[in-house]
């Protein structure tokens, strides 16, 4: 499981957890829906093992768009 964070242009998003199989279907260059619309992803940066007890892999995904 992931804590994933979503940029939208730039600007902090929406915060959800995720699958590890979902995660690896998050890569640059792909749009995604989101929010009923079509984001292209720039860049995906990954932060590994943070918070106690039990770590959690931080993922912030950054998207440009929409996309028509």
């Amino acid at each position: 499981m992931k804590n994933v964070m979503y940029y939208y242009n730039a600007v902090e998003g929406e915060e959800e957890l995720h699958e590890d199989e979902e995660v690896a279907k998050l890569v640059n260059g792909e749009v995604i829906e989101r929010n009923g619309e079509y984001w292209r992803i720039t860049e995906v940066l990954t932060t590994t093992g943070l918070g106690t007890p039990k770590p959690l892999d931080i993922v912030r995904v950054f998207l440009a768009g929409p996309v028509p």
